[in-house]
């Protein structure tokens, strides 16, 4: 039987990063760890209850560091509205991180320390796991057939680095649940190049993300190499 293990956490210290980044005595970390926990769920929600007035589609990632008087929040979305401009992101999606940041200070209810929130935009959305995930649930609940769905996300994944300093080099998604209305719940999945799970070394983005459709709920799970970490010997 074989043991199974989060590519991220796995690669934790190697190439993989922490999305917290703080230190508290051993009586305070469950406090911190409920905060960081507390921090996420308020800025998904807000995020999923404001999606047309926020203008801002695909929350890929939260980084939060914290220090003694203030809490940092960066928050990573994929896409921003079409219709404002390049010069004027900053201008309009400022007061918008304003009212998120006053809601969850609301939340959180903290005094003592300043909450920060800034935005970033990445480059390569569609080299994301999230992203594709996302992409392939909206096509299930739209009835799109399973092996459709998986092929359109290998072609986004794959053309999203095309000419850039990264090439995908391998991709696996699995899809598990009641697929195409069946009465059984079963497993499928596709796989395009290499994908060197055992390898520390190898630079794997991962994601597990569910859906609800009619049928019940369906697991996606998507693993993503990129590159193998020379340096890290």
């Amino acid at each position: 039987m074989g043991q199974k293990t989060n590519a991220l956490g796995f690669r934790l210290g190697t190439n993989q990063n922490h999305h917290s980044i703080w230190f508290a005595k051993p009586k305070k970390y469950s406090e911190e760890l409920q905060e960081d926990k507390k921090i996420r769920n308020c800025i998904q929600n807000y995020v999923q209850k404001k999606k047309k007035t926020l203008e801002l589609e695909g929350l890929t990632c939260i980084e939060i560091k914290k220090r003694i008087d203030i809490i940092k929040v960066i928050i990573y979305f994929a896409f921003i509205n079409g219709n404002i401009k390049k010069e004027d992101r900053t201008q309009k999606i400022l007061p918008r991180i304003q009212k998120l940041t006053m809601h969850v200070e609301q939340e959180l209810n903290c005094m003592n320390r300043q909450l920060s929130i800034e935005i970033i935009k990445i480059a390569k959305p569609y080299g994301h796991p999230n992203i594709l995930a996302e992409y392939i649930g909206l096509q299930l609940q739209s009835r799109v057939s399973f092996g459709k769905a998986m092929r359109g996300a290998i072609r986004l994944a794959t053309g999203a680095h095309m000419g850039g300093i990264e090439k995908v080099k391998g991709i696996i998604i699995q899809i598990k649940g009641r697929v195409a209305g069946k009465d059984r719940k079963r497993i499928e999945w596709i796989k395009e190049g290499i994908i060197p799970l055992q390898t520390a070394r190898a630079k794997i983005d991962y994601c597990a993300y569910s859906i609800t459709t009619f049928r019940g709920v369906i697991g996606i799970k998507i693993w993503i190499f990129i590159d193998i970490d020379i340096d890290k010997e």
